[in-house]
């Protein structure tokens, strides 16, 4: 049995769109994880600079709830 894509965009403060590309994942809680897991990297050494930023999570068609990036956990 295939594993499903996610696919992960990054959205900025001014809602400029990055798209941070796709990977396989078991299910919707890993890919959670590993979202949670790039933001916490992302803010480690430049917290400032991500303020209003989220990271969407999409299965396909199908919008996961947004991850601000000051929720990472």
């Amino acid at each position: 049995m295939a594993m499903p894509y996610y696919r992960f965009v990054a959205y900025t403060s001014n809602s400029n769109a990055e798209d941070l590309g796709s990977m396989e994942f078991r299910d919707e809680v890993e890919a959670r994880a590993f979202a949670n897991q790039v933001i916490r990297d992302l803010i480690e050494t430049q917290a400032e600079l991500y303020l209003g930023w989220t990271l969407d999570i999409y299965e396909g068609e199908r919008a996961l709830p947004s991850i601000p990036f000051v929720t990472a956990n």
